[in-house]
């Protein structure tokens, strides 16, 4: 019988997306910025997009429905070299910035991600295509024209790099960061294990290496502006961009967020450009001067139309108290699922938010699970039939919640959090 609730579950259909709404704000979550002396380029669901370096007047440059990322505009202004999954595998791209027909540059079937230029004629990116593994990757650098792609100097194993002016040197991490996937031993947020990514200068002329003061934290995306070194830390709880003089050894930090990370740093030799709290913005090096980009995307986009889901999969699964009903987990919502006969009810209902953790009180009076509908997780209570007002109960400031229990009398509900157990009279 589990296995019938299950299928009718599955056969269940949510309806997600967002109401129209006729004024717009600047869009949030872009990605990826890239910036050149008159244009920005970044990632945005899942496309490229480019807009003029004010923000103003966006344009999609791909339309692929698989996922395009990690733009970087070349050094004359007249490409975006990109990661694309085109053809099921990750590959370097090229697209010109007035748009056109994405051009595929290596072919390789290990996965490549695009890291920046060396030249106008070179793109740099990183692969494991000589590695017996899928745990090292390595630098290489692939001609524009067309051709087989090159090691990247003698450094045996880099994830991120990025070249010097002068092009002697080349700035590398060797591990992969916090921000990115493909890789099971990435370090977590804060992360102060010895597998903290170090970011290294690799002297092109001598092969020898100068390592900048990590403070055990992660170091993460490196970028050169004259001779200082500009890259990520969070040595100080919160992400923000430092910058490394090589010449003096001076250190300094550059930013000083205190919430959001400092998600992605690119630049174009004279500014950098980076992602924070889903937006973009534009830093002059020489005054230290932030400047926030105001990107509005007026667009038909596919994913974010009011739609109907099916259901596949199921994060957790709970049989009532009766036995006459399923309580399923799945796309963030909380279903409750007939045994046989009925139908399948949405209790949550509330496809902007994850709610997850459902229950059933043993009583079989109330439902019980946890949103973050606004911003913080809740306690909720919901009768069987979702028909009365929800019962919200807050949960204070910490972050995560889990292990949700009733007790025996239905009385009181527990769950914890990573340093304490709460408990709620109902």
């Amino acid at each position: 019988m589990i296995q019938k609730s299950m299928f009718l579950a599955a056969s269940a259909f949510l309806l997600a997306g967002a109401s129209v709404t006729m004024a717009q704000s600047p869009t949030k979550l872009l990605r990826n910025p890239s910036v050149s002396a008159q244009h920005v380029a970044f990632m945005y669901g899942g496309d490229i997009w480019i807009a003029n370096r004010d923000g103003s007047a966006p344009k999609r440059l791909t339309v692929n429905p698989a996922f395009e990322q990690e733009p970087f505009i070349s050094p004359d202004g007249k490409w975006v070299a990109f990661t694309g999954n085109y053809d099921g595998n990750n590959d370097v791209y090229i697209v010109p910035v007035e748009g056109g027909e994405p051009r595929r540059i290596t072919w390789h079937p290990s996965s490549e991600v695009v890291r920046g230029w060396v030249d106008n004629e070179h793109i740099l990116f990183a692969s494991g295509l000589e590695s017996p593994t899928s745990r090292t990757m390595r630098l290489y650098s692939a001609p524009l024209k067309g051709g087989l792609q090159q090691p990247h100097q003698r450094i045996p194993e880099a994830t991120q790099g990025a070249v010097s002016p002068d092009g002697k040197f080349t700035a590398y991490i060797k591990n992969p960061d916090p921000t990115e996937g493909g890789s099971v031993y990435r370090p977590f947020k804060r992360y102060r294990g010895g597998y903290a990514p170090k970011i290294w200068i690799f002297n092109h002329a001598n092969n020898q290496i100068e390592e900048i003061p990590g403070e055990n934290a992660n170091n993460i995306r490196p970028q050169w502006i004259g001779k200082s070194v500009y890259f990520l830390s969070d040595r100080n709880h919160t992400m923000n961009v430092f910058r490394y003089d090589t010449d003096s050894k001076q250190l300094t930090q550059v930013t000083q967020y205190k919430s959001d990370d400092v998600k992605s740093l690119t630049g174009d030799g004279k500014t950098l450009a980076f992602e924070q709290a889903g937006t973009l913005h534009l830093l002059d090096p020489g005054t230290g001067k932030v400047t926030d980009l105001s990107v509005t995307i007026r667009t038909d986009i596919p994913s974010k139309r009011a739609r109907y889901e099916k259901l596949s999969s199921f994060e957790n699964v709970f049989l009532s108290p009766t036995g006459a009903r399923l309580l399923v987990q799945g796309r963030g919502e909380i279903l409750s699922v007939p045994k046989e006969k009925g139908d399948v009810r949405n209790i949550s209902n509330s496809p902007g938010s994850h709610e997850r953790l459902p229950g059933w009180s043993p009583d079989g009076k109330y439902i019980s699970y946890v949103s973050d509908k606004d911003g913080n997780y809740k306690l909720i209570l919901r009768d069987q039939k979702a028909m009365d007002t929800p019962i919200e109960i807050e949960l204070g400031k910490t972050v995560y919640y889990f292990g949700l229990a009733w007790s025996p009398d239905s009385k009181r509900s527990y769950t914890a959090t990573r340093t304490s157990t709460c408990s709620f009279w109902i």
